[in-house]
């Protein structure tokens, strides 16, 4: 078996890969989103305790070269520059136990596991398994997208056929490499396995984070998802750097093997081979996990829980007296944006780990498909009563009579205009907006009094029946309005009683009866007669109110 061949073949073509630039000296390429390590010494290990057959890498603090020649545990190895600040090599076939490292940078003890498989075979046969399993509980998982799931199986199909062209030999280097690096993805796999359980936009009481309010739950959630995106983005930041030791080798370009399984079983050769099938294998096994990321990232992504800065850019300013009036509030919900580093620490932390994650992404799009992005849109949401505190109103004479979700009544003790100003506080979801409004109470130019007529109509135009309604003295309420009892001239359908109310701009009407609703307009060039504009159903949407009789059909 040619174990310690596998290592010298995959270093010694190193300067045909061209590393990517990342990080500040010091810095960790694998794991972008942590602070800079603070190195006193030239040379330290990324990870002491490493397997046979690992790939690992050393953080460097000093100028070097793209290339080093080293010692571990008497066998030889070469080190290769792999960024600004790394060198990267794999541990030789060495025996178990404290083993040095030594070059002219410096010298450092390892603890090594030496990885041994007995079955070679075996293991990779149950890695598909697995695979395989978690491709089974996905198929019956109506929230994952299930083309995707598709596409992972025929990643799987792809994996598995180069596998089976390989050699006996090839084989047992893919079960080594395998074996040696199968943690890879392990805290990315346990993260989002721990963290997102069955959540859904849709039903927040399936996910472990608080329910409190919007503002609670969703950036929870985002935090969340950043700690997935930083442990899946070391990962693929370390199998970039298997890339570019199989590709280097075989003087590929790296982009053959993130072409796919077809592509590279079709040019790569020898260990070079074998060591990119068991990459390929990694990737399979961790797709799934990728698949639920991706389906709680695009529920986070699609939903509307930001609170709107903008909800008072109309507000209403003329308030008629002691009328219920609509504040102009235009109280919205929206998704997230990229720019929203500032409605919490946790959504600045989730923007910034999206944003590594996806320069990690770009290059595995082939093997894990697109990344999500950010959604643009909003919904309205109708205030409650709760939600508003009008307060600190400037007018001794004004008085707040009544207040309904988005509607409040004020009234003019003098009875004459007045001018005054009030602060609205909206606390919804736990954001809290508010501003102060300069406003003036008017007199109404409009009250539905005295009798009118009820007007329903046939889908032809024609006059279907005809109500006598007396409101009375008018205002606002429920129970200001009656029917009269039928005479020879009116019909009507059975005994109801109407409730009136205005909005801001003294201009509609709305009437409640019998389980329907009616807004109706007011025309100062005709004001006898109000016309429907908006109704619950097709036949309130066919009335009018009239002062004179219209006669009936009755």
């Amino acid at each position: 078996m040619k174990i310690f061949h596998i290592t010298l073949l995959i270093s010694c073509m190193m300067l045909i890969f061209g590393c990517k630039k990342s990080g500040v000296s010091g810095s960790d390429p694998t794991n972008p989103s942590e602070e800079p390590i603070e190195i006193e010494e030239d040379v330290v290990a990324q990870n002491k305790n490493v397997n046979t057959f690992e790939i690992t890498s050393l953080l460097v603090n000093t100028d070097f070269d793209d290339k080093y020649t080293a010692t571990f545990a008497g066998s030889e190895v070469e080190l290769i520059k792999t960024s600004d600040s790394t060198l990267t090599f794999i541990v030789p076939n060495v025996e178990s136990g404290t083993q040095s490292l030594g070059f002219e940078l410096g010298e450092i003890d390892y603890e090594v596991n030496q990885i041994v498989v007995s079955n070679p075979e075996e293991t990779v046969s149950d890695a598909f398994v697995g695979i395989d399993d978690e491709l089974s509980s996905l198929s019956s998982d109506t929230l994952i997208d299930q083309q995707e799931v598709e596409n992972t199986k025929k990643l799987k199909s792809e994996v598995q056929e180069l596998y089976n062209s390989l050699t006996s030999e090839q084989k047992e280097e893919v079960a080594l490499f395998y074996e040696a690096n199968k943690d890879l993805f392990r805290n990315f796999n346990q993260n989002v396995s721990k963290t997102y359980n069955k959540f859904s936009r849709k039903s927040l009481a399936n996910s472990d984070c608080p329910k409190t309010n919007y503002k609670t739950y969703y950036p929870c959630t985002a935090s969340n998802l950043g700690d997935s995106f930083n442990e899946l983005g070391k990962s693929l930041a370390k199998t970039g750097e298997w890339v570019g030791y199989g590709t280097a080798a075989a003087y590929l370009g790296s982009q053959v093997w993130y072409a796919g399984p077809t592509s590279w079983g079709l040019t790569a050769i020898g260990s070079t081979l074998s060591f990119g099938t068991a990459a390929y294998l990694l990737i399979t096994e961790v797709r799934p996990a990728v698949l639920k990321l991706k389906h709680n990232l695009v529920d986070f992504l699609e939903a509307n829980w930001i609170f709107v800065k903008a909800i008072f850019l109309v507000v209403t300013e003329e308030y008629p007296n002691e009328t219920e009036t609509d504040m102009g509030i235009d109280g919205k919900f929206r998704t997230i944006q990229s720019s929203d580093s500032e409605i919490t620490e946790e959504t600045e932390f989730f923007i910034v780990s999206y944003d590594q994650l996806r320069s990690n992404w770009n290059d595995f799009t082939e093997l894990l498909g697109k990344l999500p992005t950010f959604e643009s849109d909003e919904e309205a949401v109708e205030l409650e009563t709760g939600d508003i505190t009008i307060s600190n109103i400037s007018n001794s004479n004004v008085n707040l009579v009544s207040q309904n979700g988005e509607k409040v009544k004020f009234e003019s003790t003098t009875g004459a205009e007045e001018e005054f100003s009030f602060d609205i506080t909206v606390n919804k979801e736990g954001f809290i907006r508010s501003t102060n409004v300069k406003a003036k109470i008017t007199e109404r130019d409009f009250d539905l009094k005295g009798q009118w007529y009820f007007i329903w109509y046939n889908v032809d135009g024609s006059i279907s029946q005809t109500e006598l309604i007396d409101f009375g003295d008018g205002g606002t309420g429920e129970h200001l309005g009656y029917n009269i009892p039928s005479n020879d001239n009116i019909c009507h359908s059975g005994w109801h009683d109407y409730s009136q109310s205005f909005n801001g701009t003294q201009s509609y009407v709305r009437l409640d009866w019998y389980g329907l609703y009616a807004y109706y307009i007011y025309d100062p060039d005709n004001p006898g007669r109000l016309e429907v504009v908006e109704g619950s159903g097709n036949v309130s949407k066919r009335t009018a109110l009239q002062k004179n009789n219209p006669g009936s059909p009755c």
